[in-house]
């Protein structure tokens, strides 16, 4: 006799387990990123480097622990130090200050990038794709763009919903 699953019967499984210690990711920072991304608490220096943008922070930097993991306390003064240059009238560019950091730093730095850039992979490789792009803004233009030819091609009426 099949049963369902959340019945009362005497067979089904009535018991609710809430796992709170992670097992898979042993990657600090990768966890670190997946736990904020799933509760929707991302802060924006973590958004900073996975983008590839100019953060507060050292390379190596760990939100949750504010250390660094190479270690190095001139990696770790670098937040202040880039704080206090910004804030001056002889800011050096963030391509001059990101040389400040050491290897480990640079390398950690580059790790944590998810977008592609031509640094990290040869642009062939993405040659015949029709539209890549980190921001949402082209993405949503080629769209309407893509959608006018289509229907100009096929000689479609083309009918636009606003979402709301």
């Amino acid at each position: 006799m099949l049963k369902t699953f959340w019945t009362e019967e005497p067979d089904s499984i009535q018991v609710f387990l809430q796992l709170t210690q992670e097992h898979r990711c042993k990657d600090r920072w990768l966890s670190y990123v997946l736990k904020k991304a799933r509760h929707g608490n991302m802060e924006h220096e973590v958004y900073c480097f996975m983008h590839g943008l100019p953060t507060k922070h050292s390379g190596s930097w760990l939100p949750d622990t504010g250390l660094t993991t190479c270690k190095r306390h001139n990696c770790a003064a670098l937040a202040s130090i880039w704080t206090s240059e910004l804030r001056s009238t002889n800011c050096r560019s963030w391509s001059e200050r990101v040389t400040d950091e050491c290897n480990v730093c640079a390398e950690e730095r580059k790790r944590r990038c998810r977008l592609w850039t031509p640094e990290t992979e040869p642009a062939t490789k993405f040659a015949d794709a029709p539209l890549i792009h980190p921001w949402n803004e082209p993405k949503y233009d080629a769209a309407i763009i893509r959608s006018q030819y289509y229907a100009q091609k096929l000689q479609k009426i083309l009918l636009w919903c606003v979402a709301e």
